[in-house]
């Protein structure tokens, strides 16, 4: 996330970023943990939750991305 700063192109996205990942590194983890109750259809309530922030993190960068990438300055 440190080495996105100086190339981001709107407010919010390496929040963005840190939203649609941590999901992902939090779903690979759970797969690990060997309960033996996952939740619905193999996979965790958790895992779930985390598939829908990423996807909803996803859909708002590629929306924010087209409306304000013009809105921040570029800095030399």
């Amino acid at each position: 996330m440190i080495l996105m700063r100086p190339r981001k192109r709107f407010h919010g996205q390496i929040f963005l970023t840190w939203l649609a990942t941590y999901p992902i590194a939090r779903t690979v983890i759970e797969m690990f943990r060997g309960d033996k109750e996952r939740g619905v259809y193999v996979l965790s309530t958790s895992q779930w939750i985390s598939i829908l922030v990423a996807l909803a993190a996803v859909v708002l960068f590629v929306y924010l991305r087209k409306t304000r990438a013009k809105q921040v300055p570029t800095t030399t």
